[in-house]
Protein backbone atom coordinates (compact mmCIF):
# COMPACT_ATOMS: atom_id res chain seq x y z
CA UNK A 1 0.00 0.00 0.00
CA UNK A 2 1.58 2.83 -1.09
CA UNK A 3 1.56 6.78 -0.39
CA UNK A 4 -0.98 7.47 -3.07
CA UNK A 5 -0.67 10.94 -2.53
CA UNK A 6 2.84 11.23 -3.99
CA UNK A 7 1.31 9.55 -7.45
CA UNK A 8 0.06 11.55 -10.23
CA UNK A 9 -3.60 11.19 -10.38
CA UNK A 10 -3.49 10.03 -13.42
CA UNK A 11 -1.57 7.14 -12.52
CA UNK A 12 -4.31 6.19 -10.51
CA UNK A 13 -6.89 6.06 -12.90
CA UNK A 14 -4.61 4.00 -15.13
CA UNK A 15 -4.60 1.40 -12.36
CA UNK A 16 -8.50 1.77 -11.51
CA UNK A 17 -9.06 1.28 -15.34
CA UNK A 18 -7.05 -2.05 -15.42
CA UNK A 19 -8.09 -3.67 -12.22
CA UNK A 20 -11.32 -1.57 -10.65
CA UNK A 21 -9.39 -1.12 -7.37
CA UNK A 22 -6.13 0.33 -6.26
CA UNK A 23 -5.10 0.14 -2.27
CA UNK A 24 -3.02 2.87 -0.57
CA UNK A 25 -2.11 4.22 2.67
CA UNK A 26 -2.13 8.08 4.46
CA UNK A 27 0.63 9.04 6.60
CA UNK A 28 -0.60 12.42 7.98
CA UNK A 29 -3.03 12.70 10.98
CA UNK A 30 -5.47 14.63 9.48
CA UNK A 31 -6.98 10.97 7.68
CA UNK A 32 -10.36 13.03 7.24
CA UNK A 33 -8.60 15.63 5.48
CA UNK A 34 -6.25 13.78 3.16
CA UNK A 35 -9.42 11.70 1.82
CA UNK A 36 -10.80 14.55 0.97
CA UNK A 37 -8.21 15.98 -1.00
CA UNK A 38 -7.78 12.81 -2.30
CA UNK A 39 -11.21 12.41 -3.57
CA UNK A 40 -10.88 16.16 -4.98
CA UNK A 41 -7.98 15.21 -7.12
CA UNK A 42 -9.85 12.24 -8.52
CA UNK A 43 -13.26 13.77 -9.52
CA UNK A 44 -15.94 15.46 -7.73
CA UNK A 45 -16.67 14.69 -4.29
CA UNK A 46 -20.26 13.36 -4.26
CA UNK A 47 -22.57 14.17 -0.98
CA UNK A 48 -24.33 11.54 0.96
CA UNK A 49 -27.28 11.97 2.83
CA UNK A 50 -25.33 10.25 5.80
CA UNK A 51 -22.42 12.49 5.12
CA UNK A 52 -21.06 15.93 6.53
CA UNK A 53 -20.46 19.27 5.06
CA UNK A 54 -17.26 18.08 3.85
CA UNK A 55 -18.98 15.27 1.47
CA UNK A 56 -16.62 12.75 3.74
CA UNK A 57 -18.64 10.11 5.88
CA UNK A 58 -17.76 8.51 9.30
CA UNK A 59 -18.94 4.87 9.22
CA UNK A 60 -18.72 3.62 12.95
CA UNK A 61 -21.03 2.13 15.35
CA UNK A 62 -24.29 4.44 16.66
CA UNK A 63 -26.22 3.58 18.91
CA UNK A 64 -29.74 2.56 18.69
CA UNK A 65 -28.82 1.81 14.90
CA UNK A 66 -31.53 -0.60 13.28
CA UNK A 67 -30.27 -3.58 10.76
CA UNK A 68 -32.51 -1.68 7.72
CA UNK A 69 -31.03 -1.64 4.71
CA UNK A 70 -28.55 1.53 4.39
CA UNK A 71 -28.32 1.04 8.29
CA UNK A 72 -26.28 -1.79 8.47
CA UNK A 73 -22.34 -0.21 7.76
CA UNK A 74 -23.29 1.88 11.27
CA UNK A 75 -23.33 -1.23 13.55
CA UNK A 76 -21.04 -4.11 14.63
CA UNK A 77 -22.59 -6.16 12.36
CA UNK A 78 -21.29 -8.18 9.34
CA UNK A 79 -22.05 -6.12 6.01
CA UNK A 80 -22.07 -8.23 3.12
CA UNK A 81 -19.96 -6.93 -0.57
CA UNK A 82 -22.35 -4.81 -2.36
CA UNK A 83 -22.46 -1.73 -4.53
CA UNK A 84 -23.11 2.09 -3.34
CA UNK A 85 -26.32 3.79 -4.41
CA UNK A 86 -27.50 1.08 -6.23
CA UNK A 87 -31.29 2.57 -5.58
CA UNK A 88 -29.87 5.99 -7.92
CA UNK A 89 -29.98 6.64 -11.67
CA UNK A 90 -26.55 7.25 -11.44
CA UNK A 91 -24.51 5.68 -8.75
CA UNK A 92 -21.43 7.15 -7.36
CA UNK A 93 -18.34 5.97 -9.80
CA UNK A 94 -15.74 5.56 -7.34
CA UNK A 95 -15.59 4.49 -3.35
CA UNK A 96 -13.27 5.58 -0.88
CA UNK A 97 -12.57 4.19 2.12
CA UNK A 98 -9.32 4.44 4.91
CA UNK A 99 -9.29 3.23 7.92
CA UNK A 100 -8.73 5.57 11.30
CA UNK A 101 -9.65 3.06 14.01
CA UNK A 102 -9.04 -0.63 13.44
CA UNK A 103 -11.14 -2.89 15.41
CA UNK A 104 -10.27 -5.27 18.40
CA UNK A 105 -11.35 -7.99 16.73
CA UNK A 106 -12.50 -8.41 13.18
CA UNK A 107 -13.70 -5.77 10.60
CA UNK A 108 -11.55 -6.91 7.74
CA UNK A 109 -12.62 -5.30 4.66
CA UNK A 110 -14.63 -7.76 2.10
CA UNK A 111 -13.85 -7.08 -1.84
CA UNK A 112 -15.13 -8.70 -4.60
CA UNK A 113 -13.81 -8.49 -8.40
CA UNK A 114 -16.94 -8.99 -10.44
CA UNK A 115 -14.72 -9.20 -13.69
CA UNK A 116 -14.00 -12.32 -12.28
CA UNK A 117 -17.43 -13.47 -10.83
CA UNK A 118 -18.58 -12.96 -14.54
CA UNK A 119 -15.83 -14.52 -16.23
CA UNK A 120 -16.27 -17.48 -13.56
CA UNK A 121 -19.82 -17.44 -14.49
CA UNK A 122 -19.66 -17.50 -18.03
CA UNK A 123 -18.37 -20.98 -17.79
CA UNK A 124 -20.37 -22.32 -15.13
CA UNK A 125 -23.69 -20.51 -15.79
CA UNK A 126 -23.73 -19.67 -19.71
CA UNK A 127 -27.19 -18.20 -19.83
CA UNK A 128 -26.42 -16.15 -16.22
CA UNK A 129 -25.81 -12.81 -17.89
CA UNK A 130 -27.96 -12.57 -20.23
CA UNK A 131 -30.58 -13.05 -17.62
CA UNK A 132 -29.25 -10.77 -14.84
CA UNK A 133 -29.13 -8.18 -17.93
CA UNK A 134 -32.60 -7.94 -18.26
CA UNK A 135 -34.23 -4.34 -17.38
CA UNK A 136 -36.56 -5.58 -14.48
CA UNK A 137 -34.97 -8.45 -12.73
CA UNK A 138 -33.82 -6.68 -9.78
CA UNK A 139 -35.30 -4.03 -7.79
CA UNK A 140 -33.43 -1.91 -5.29
CA UNK A 141 -34.03 0.38 -2.81
CA UNK A 142 -36.71 0.83 -0.14
CA UNK A 143 -40.31 1.16 -0.15
CA UNK A 144 -41.20 4.79 -1.41
CA UNK A 145 -37.80 4.92 -3.20
CA UNK A 146 -37.59 1.64 -5.90
CA UNK A 147 -35.89 1.50 -9.20
CA UNK A 148 -36.31 -1.37 -11.88
CA UNK A 149 -33.04 -2.37 -12.91
CA UNK A 150 -30.48 -4.94 -13.21
CA UNK A 151 -27.53 -6.61 -11.63
CA UNK A 152 -25.27 -6.25 -15.04
CA UNK A 153 -25.90 -3.36 -17.64
CA UNK A 154 -23.71 -2.74 -20.77
CA UNK A 155 -22.51 1.08 -21.15
CA UNK A 156 -20.23 1.77 -24.12
CA UNK A 157 -19.02 -1.83 -23.83
CA UNK A 158 -18.34 -2.03 -20.71
CA UNK A 159 -20.22 -3.62 -17.78
CA UNK A 160 -21.84 -1.88 -14.88
CA UNK A 161 -22.81 -3.66 -12.04
CA UNK A 162 -25.34 -3.02 -9.09
CA UNK A 163 -25.77 -5.27 -6.57
CA UNK A 164 -26.73 -5.91 -2.82
CA UNK A 165 -27.35 -8.38 0.05
CA UNK A 166 -30.22 -6.77 2.02
CA UNK A 167 -33.54 -5.72 1.73
CA UNK A 168 -32.41 -2.59 -0.63
CA UNK A 169 -32.60 -5.06 -3.65
CA UNK A 170 -35.09 -8.34 -4.62
CA UNK A 171 -34.75 -10.66 -7.36
CA UNK A 172 -37.67 -11.14 -9.88
CA UNK A 173 -38.97 -14.97 -9.40
CA UNK A 174 -37.96 -15.26 -12.98
CA UNK A 175 -34.59 -15.03 -12.53
CA UNK A 176 -33.93 -16.92 -9.07
CA UNK A 177 -32.10 -19.77 -10.14
CA UNK A 178 -29.07 -16.84 -11.68
CA UNK A 179 -29.28 -14.84 -8.60
CA UNK A 180 -28.68 -18.09 -6.25
CA UNK A 181 -25.97 -19.18 -8.37
CA UNK A 182 -24.85 -15.46 -8.26
CA UNK A 183 -24.44 -15.15 -4.82
CA UNK A 184 -22.71 -18.33 -4.69
CA UNK A 185 -19.97 -17.23 -6.47
CA UNK A 186 -20.00 -13.83 -4.84
CA UNK A 187 -19.79 -15.68 -1.80
CA UNK A 188 -16.98 -17.87 -2.93
CA UNK A 189 -14.74 -15.38 -4.29
CA UNK A 190 -14.47 -12.77 -1.56
CA UNK A 191 -11.46 -11.46 -0.45
CA UNK A 192 -10.58 -9.98 2.94
CA UNK A 193 -8.44 -7.49 3.51
CA UNK A 194 -6.99 -5.86 7.01
CA UNK A 195 -6.39 -2.32 7.37
CA UNK A 196 -4.59 -0.59 9.61
CA UNK A 197 -4.87 2.98 10.52
CA UNK A 198 -3.93 5.00 7.12
CA UNK A 199 -4.71 2.33 4.94
CA UNK A 200 -7.42 1.86 2.67
CA UNK A 201 -8.90 1.43 -0.95
CA UNK A 202 -10.24 2.79 -3.83
CA UNK A 203 -12.69 0.52 -6.21
CA UNK A 204 -14.75 1.75 -9.25
CA UNK A 205 -18.18 1.67 -7.36
CA UNK A 206 -19.69 -0.04 -10.73
CA UNK A 207 -17.12 -2.67 -10.62
CA UNK A 208 -15.79 -4.39 -7.33
CA UNK A 209 -18.23 -5.07 -4.11
CA UNK A 210 -17.32 -3.94 -0.59
CA UNK A 211 -18.35 -4.73 2.62
CA UNK A 212 -16.65 -5.69 6.35
CA UNK A 213 -16.83 -8.70 8.20
CA UNK A 214 -18.62 -8.12 11.90
CA UNK A 215 -15.95 -6.59 14.83
CA UNK A 216 -15.86 -5.60 18.28
CA UNK A 217 -14.71 -2.77 19.97
CA UNK A 218 -14.41 0.49 18.40
CA UNK A 219 -13.77 1.01 14.45
CA UNK A 220 -13.81 4.05 12.30
CA UNK A 221 -13.75 4.17 8.40
CA UNK A 222 -13.59 7.41 7.00
CA UNK A 223 -15.71 7.24 3.40
CA UNK A 224 -15.32 9.62 0.21
CA UNK A 225 -17.80 8.53 -2.90
CA UNK A 226 -16.83 10.74 -6.21
CA UNK A 227 -17.67 10.85 -9.42
CA UNK A 228 -15.17 10.93 -12.46
CA UNK A 229 -15.31 13.65 -14.83
CA UNK A 230 -16.50 12.86 -18.33
CA UNK A 231 -13.96 14.78 -20.15
CA UNK A 232 -10.80 13.56 -19.08
CA UNK A 233 -8.33 14.41 -21.48
CA UNK A 234 -6.02 11.09 -21.47
CA UNK A 235 -9.12 9.19 -22.53
CA UNK A 236 -8.92 6.35 -20.33
CA UNK A 237 -12.18 4.83 -19.84
CA UNK A 238 -13.52 4.76 -15.95
CA UNK A 239 -16.57 3.17 -14.84
CA UNK A 240 -17.28 -0.97 -15.06
CA UNK A 241 -14.97 -3.69 -16.83
CA UNK A 242 -14.42 -4.31 -20.40
CA UNK A 243 -16.49 -6.31 -22.01
CA UNK A 244 -14.83 -7.04 -25.10
CA UNK A 245 -12.48 -10.28 -23.23
CA UNK A 246 -15.21 -11.61 -21.51
CA UNK A 247 -17.57 -11.79 -24.54
CA UNK A 248 -14.80 -13.72 -26.16
CA UNK A 249 -15.10 -16.59 -23.31
CA UNK A 250 -18.62 -16.65 -23.87
CA UNK A 251 -18.32 -17.57 -27.07
CA UNK A 252 -15.85 -19.64 -27.02
CA UNK A 253 -17.64 -21.34 -24.31
CA UNK A 254 -20.50 -22.04 -26.63
CA UNK A 255 -18.74 -22.92 -29.17
CA UNK A 256 -17.08 -25.99 -27.15
CA UNK A 257 -20.87 -26.77 -26.22
CA UNK A 258 -21.99 -26.85 -29.80
CA UNK A 259 -19.18 -29.12 -31.22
Amino acid sequence: MDDILSRDPEDVFRTISTFGIVTFSLRGDNLREELSCLGAALGRVRPHPHSDADGATTIAPRPGTDLQAGQLGFSREHLPPHTDASAMELPPDLLLNVCATPAARGGEALLVDMRAVLARALQLHPGMFERLLTPGSAIFGTPGHTRAGSVFELCDGRVHVRFRQDDGMFFNATVLAEATALLGLVDAMTVQLHLERGQGYIVDNHWWLHGRTRFDGPREVIRILADVASERADGVPMGGFPWQGLSALRDQKQAGAAG
